[in-house]
């Protein structure tokens, strides 16, 4: 078994490792009426649930330990809702972010998920439908796991637990994205899949239904929200770079640019 292959099944137990906890741990911050009618909705019994009620609780939870899913008010005392966003992202860990505006302004609830977050939903956001939600979150979540713990194919363009293309780094056990300079970029978990997805085969069309796959997501709206994550990444990725290296390929979908040597 060739090295990379070695790395590849290490990396496949650790991530089934992850996996393997009894249930699903998440974190929920806001005050203490929205945190009580949140856990009231998901049914505290079926997961683990950690409170937070200011944002630099949040992050230092965040910062220290593992969890699956952030249910977070946008306006936690002590960070604006940009910064809040930004901050979570910052942690450079693979945990699912759900938001909830503190108005049924639909301008806010769109710059939550502009700034990275999987879903946002408003304050009146009855108890079924954040229970739908977070369900929804947490299998997209474990299918994002397992679908990418299987070996890569000879031809993935993969050194150990990293993907890299013209000096951008998809590192896979942090679930980061370095720019050539060697700068972590926050992405988010969907953001990370649709990279990784990518990074694999550079020069390969993927198409919307692919990318779509790759986050488990099904049906229209999330094909169309492929293009906004794509739209993220590339903004990211500006700050760092003025070259664009994620080419649309107009009624297909999203490639890789290749050099014009064909190398990468």
């Amino acid at each position: 078994m060739a090295d990379n292959e070695h790395t590849a099944t290490a990396n496949n137990n650790l991530i089934k490792d992850e996996l393997s906890h009894e249930k699903q741990r998440i974190v929920v911050a806001g005050s203490v009426c929205q945190r009580f009618a949140i856990i009231k909705a998901i049914a505290k019994n079926s997961y683990e649930i950690i409170e937070a009620d200011a944002a630099v609780d949040l992050l230092a939870m965040l910062s220290e330990h593992e969890y699956d899913l952030v249910i977070t008010s946008t306006d936690l005392p002590g960070h604006n809702s940009v910064e809040l966003m930004q901050s979570i992202f910052k942690v450079g860990k693979s945990f699912a972010v759900l938001a909830q505006s503190d108005t049924d302004d639909e301008i806010d609830r769109v710059l939550a998920l502009e700034l990275g977050a999987d879903d946002c939903v408003p304050m009146s956001c009855g108890s079924r439908e954040l229970k739908a939600r977070v369900h929804a979150l947490l299998r997209r979540r474990s299918k994002n796991f397992t679908s990418f713990i299987k070996t890569p194919s000879k031809g993935a363009n993969m050194v150990g637990s990293e993907l890299s293309h013209r000096g951008w780094v998809v590192n896979r056990d942090r679930r980061q994205l370095y720019s050539p300079s060697g700068n972590v970029i926050p992405v988010s978990n969907v953001e990370y899949c649709v990279l990784v997805s990518l990074f694999a085969n550079p020069g390969s069309i993927r198409d919307r239904s692919s990318l779509r796959d790759s986050n488990a997501g099904s049906g229209e709206p999330d094909l169309r929200s492929i293009d906004v994550s794509i739209s993220r990444i590339r903004k990211k990725m500006a700050r760092y770079s003025s070259q664009n290296i994620i080419e649309t390929v107009h009624g297909v979908g999203y490639r890789l640019i290749k050099d014009r040597s064909g190398s990468e």
